[in-house]
């Protein structure tokens, strides 16, 4: 079974929830939307790059194997 378990605190700012089919799995994907978030103050972050992926031989390499199988397989994805 595919579902949400959302708080009290939130379930007030739900606004939409559906459930969708998910590519190479026997699971359901699940949406949640909420209402409030264009209103919420972000702190400032950013995101960074783990370099030291790049430094692990074994990671590149199943990386890099695995890419043309990626390409093909989503080929009809256009989002």
């Amino acid at each position: 079974m595919d579902f949400w378990l959302v708080s009290d605190f939130c379930q007030d700012e739900v606004e939409e929830t559906s459930i969708k089919t998910a590519i190479r799995t026997d699971h359901s994907a699940i949406v949640i939307s909420f209402n409030s978030l264009d209103e919420q103050i972000s702190g400032p972050s950013y995101w960074k790059f783990n370099s030291s992926l790049i430094e692990d031989e074994n990671y590149v390499s199943a990386i890099n194997a695995k890419i043309p199988e990626w390409l093909e397989e989503f080929n009809e994805v256009t989002d």
